[in-house]
């Protein structure tokens, strides 16, 4: 459908206590209604086509459409799946239909009411923790100009410590000079002077974005990604000694920081995605193969409080250098606090000895649904068929299990 607006309301059930002769009363909210989203959409002879629209996925707002649109509707008595523009996938049902039709021009016009089904008081809210860490980055790129700063007024020849800065500037200008960085990488956030200081750190992040940038290929495994951040890190750092090995390294760390961020933000939307596409049934009630939407993967609580272990292992390393590095403290502080909220509702993992059966029924018997399956196989990469699987093996447990 070709949607013209969405509203949405947020009724909350208010019980109004009132006492006699006098104007005093005392309001009680016991919870929030049944949310709804008034939706108003057209079909149309020949429909514009909007970016992002995929014909393989979904069917194009023909008039044609429409008639199937309206029959769906008529004819289902479960709970539907309705995409919203912004806030995504939700389940729940229609509750009023109206439309519009003129067959003589091919164009109708359907309005509806979409009310959604909440099946358990687990918070929605959606956190945000890269601006926080963007911020604490520029709050470190500030702090190693000062400290660059320091070290040209403390210099004994000016023109010694020019000549040391372009030799460093040269080996940070070189290396992986041949990946392109991306436009909207963080270090272009930061405001870049024209003094000697800001041109040296502005080579140290340019270094690390570009160690950053090799490893895009692999951010879809935040665990992968985080850890060759780390290792990169690293090997840039052991390339100098002294003060300039300490500004590469607490620019680094920050970075490794911020990336893993947004590789917790990015994880977090993809378990999301898992709770509501595994509760989806694949077989109808006749046993008839229904299809479905292929899981992504998302890191496990070992996984989770492994890479945060290894991302404060680096920052408490530089702290150990620059105590007084208060962006450094509180980029770990976030990152803690922000997986102490998210790992309460991640599944664990753990190695179980497993007897010769299907990956479906170790699944279930773990409490987990079927549809586990294809994250177990990919947990175990030696299981040549999931259907005759034993061994000891890499096993979901799920949150409540």
């Amino acid at each position: 459908m070709n949607v013209v607006s969405v509203n949405d309301s947020f009724p909350s059930s208010i019980i109004k206590h009132e006492f006699p002769f006098s104007n005093r009363n005392k309001l009680e909210n016991i919870g929030q209604n049944t949310r709804s989203f008034n939706v108003e959409c057209v079909f149309m002879a020949n429909p514009p086509i909007t970016k992002g629209w995929e014909n393989g996925f979904a069917a194009f707002p023909t008039y044609e459409s429409y008639f199937n649109f309206k029959a769906t509707l008529e004819q289902t008595r479960k709970v539907v799946t309705f995409t919203h523009p912004t806030l995504g996938e939700m389940d729940g049902m229609i509750e009023n239909f109206s439309c519009v039709n003129d067959e003589t021009k091919e164009f109708a016009t359907v309005s509806f009411s979409f009310l959604q089904e909440v099946s358990s008081d687990e918070s929605k809210f959606v956190l945000y923790i890269a601006p926080e860490q963007a911020k604490q980055f520029r709050a470190a790129h500030d702090s190693v100009v000062a400290d660059v700063s320091a070290l040209q007024k403390l210099a004994s020849s000016l023109r010694a410590f020019t000549a040391a800065m372009s030799i460093f500037k040269g080996k940070l200008d070189a290396y992986l000079n041949h990946i392109v960085s991306h436009v909207t990488s963080i270090k272009n956030t930061v405001t870049y002077a024209t003094d000697l200081p800001s041109e040296v750190v502005g080579s140290i992040n340019s270094a690390i974005d570009r160690i950053v940038t090799s490893f895009d290929t692999i951010r879809n495994s935040p665990a992968s990604f985080i850890n060759n951040c780390i290792l990169g890190v690293r090997d840039l750092a052991s390339i100098f000694e002294g003060d300039q090995r300490n500004q590469v390294l607490i620019m680094g760390t920050s970075r490794v920081a911020y990336e893993a961020g947004l590789a917790y933000q990015d994880d977090d939307a993809r378990r999301q995605a898992i709770s509501r596409k595994e509760k989806k049934p694949s077989f109808d009630a006749s046993g008839n193969y229904v299809g479905g939407e292929q899981v992504p993967d998302a890191m496990t609580q070992q996984e989770l409080g492994q890479t945060l272990y290894d991302i404060k292992e680096l920052i408490y390393e530089v702290l150990l250098i620059d105590r007084k590095n208060q962006a450094l403290r509180n980029q770990a502080k976030t990152l803690q606090e922000y997986l102490n909220t998210i790992k309460l509702s991640r599944d664990s993992m753990e190695t179980q000895a497993i007897s010769l059966q299907t990956l479906h029924t170790v699944a279930m018997a773990n409490g987990s649904s079927y549809q586990t399956a294809e994250r177990i196989l990919s947990m175990n990469p030696q299981i040549k068929n999931p259907t005759f699987a034993e061994g000891n093996l890499k096993v979901i447990i799920p949150k409540n299990g």
